[in-house]
């Protein structure tokens, strides 16, 4: 009868006992071995099934329990970011509506400046009110580009 051969992975102390053990018994003790060596890994909100299970015998409703909780922390998440997002859509609105304001002032005040022989100077805040509002365009559409380009890598 061939004889078994160990893993490589089996600690010195494991291997000292392993070599006490009768030779007709040694296949039966490796498998014991190599299944309580074997490392299980899961990812995911939610246990695999057989851990619902594990819990299910150790606490009374254990993996009800579990999920409730998984659930109840995926409702406040959604809550979450929905909150975040309107805010954001708020924010924006109102940082669009002052800027129009701004905006209608400075350009009133150059063109108020303008009609009153002040030219230069009206010309001066009317042409950097625009350039302004241009570029506040410009760099924001970039910005918001590449925030979408980096959500899709």
């Amino acid at each position: 009868m061939a004889e078994e051969s160990k893993p490589e992975t089996l600690p010195s102390e494991v291997e000292i006992i392993l070599d006490s053990v009768p030779k007709d018994k040694r296949t039966i003790v490796l498998k014991q071995i190599q299944t309580l060596m074997t490392v299980k890994t899961h990812r995911g909100p939610l246990p695999d099934a057989e851990s619902l299970r594990i819990y299910n015998d150790f606490i009374p409703d254990g993996g009800d329990r579990l999920m409730k909780e998984v659930e109840k922390q995926s409702d406040h998440r959604i809550l979450m970011e929905q909150l975040v997002v309107k805010r954001q859509f708020n924010q924006s609105s109102i940082g669009q509506i002052f800027a129009l304001i701004i905006a209608l002032f400075a350009l009133t005040i150059a063109w108020d400046l303008a009609k009153n022989d002040k030219q230069v100077v009206g010309g001066i805040i009317g042409g950097a009110t625009v350039l302004g509002l241009v570029a506040t365009f410009i760099v924001g559409r970039k910005k918001q580009t590449r925030e979408i380009q980096e959500k899709r890598n």
